[in-house]
């Protein structure tokens, strides 16, 4: 008889996956290490780049209690584990291309809260809210001489998202409860039976992502506004402080943060603070990757296996 733990094959294959994207995370800051082109924000004064320190990491710890809030009705949770996990895949994911590291995000928060599901729901939650943020600055910043190249892209995606949002989690379950109630009332056959057993699941995964976000829309819009303000006022202190052109700020804002989410990695404008922008948020990010790596890493080797497809009930 076997003596693995039940769903070892995606747990095992989970702390894989971590052990090559911690090893991956160290290499990248090796290989490119943050703060190299210095020249971008080396103008700005002592007070001023600790308080932009600060406004950034008081996003990260806003993105913690957001993640913390939407486990909140489900299970107990530890915040520092949360903390560490958020800080890790999402230096990942900014040292990565095309937001790779999102998926490695997926795998530890599902590691966290025992369910490979609930992970994708997490994180798919914390996109939904930073699109409900980012699409009115974005369409506001088109009429700014904003670079179209960078954003216009951004509002197509961030808008399809949107879309598809709201088809998977409000559209569909309803009609799939209606299918439901039909096949019960009017099919009996092998096929029906296993129709209705595989609509159910799906409903029943939709219903899981909306439930974790169910009676507390308002604090997690709020929690989200704080973020981006966070991240906006960072870029106008930087902006302030090289004493640029005030011309276009809300322009510029929102091309670096368009540049920050789509590029393979942040890169260098014209504009000094839109490259002081990137160079400073990767470097706080990779540092605090790696700080928080050691313990979690610690934590995550040695922990039961937990990671599952089927979401916690």
């Amino acid at each position: 008889m076997s003596t693995r733990p039940p769903h070892c094959g995606w747990a095992c294959a989970g702390r894989l996956l971590f052990v090559i994207a911690a090893i991956g995370l160290l290499a990248l800051a090796w290989l490119a290490p943050p703060g190299a082109a210095l020249s971008a924000y080396w103008r700005i004064d002592a007070a001023s780049l600790l308080m932009a320190g600060g406004l950034y990491l008081l996003s990260h710890l806003m993105r913690v209690l957001r993640l913390g809030l939407l486990l909140a009705k489900h299970e107990e949770f530890s915040l520092m584990r949360l903390g560490q996990a958020h800080l890790f895949t999402a230096g990942l994911s900014l040292l990565l291309p095309f937001k790779l590291g999102e998926g490695m995000r997926i795998v530890e928060l599902g590691h966290l809260t025992g369910g490979l599901w609930r992970g994708f729901a997490l994180v798919w939650l914390e996109r939904v809210f930073d699109a409900l943020m980012l699409l009115p600055l974005l369409l506001l910043a088109l009429g700014g001489d904003a670079n179209t190249d960078a954003t216009t892209p951004l509002i197509l995606s961030l808008t399809l998202f949107a879309v598809a949002t709201l088809l998977a989690f409000v559209v569909l379950p309803q009609n799939l409860t209606y299918l439901i109630h039909r096949l019960i009332r009017r099919h009996h056959s092998q096929r029906a039976l296993l129709a209705l057993d595989l609509m159910h699941r799906i409903r029943s995964r939709l219903l899981h992502v909306t439930d974790m976000a169910r009676g507390k829309l308002a604090t997690l819009v709020t929690l989200s506004f704080v973020i981006w303000f966070c991240e906006i006022g960072l870029f106008w202190l930087l902006l302030h402080a090289m004493a640029d052109s005030p011309e276009g700020l809300f322009a510029h804002i929102m091309t670096a943060l368009s540049d920050s989410l789509s590029a393979a990695a942040p890169t260098a404008s014209a504009n000094s603070a839109t490259a002081g922008y990137a160079e400073l948020t990767r470097l706080i990010l990779t540092v605090c990757a790696i700080g928080a790596l050691i313990p979690y890493a610690a934590w995550r080797l040695r922990s039961k296996p937990r990671l599952r497809l089927e979401p916690p009930q």
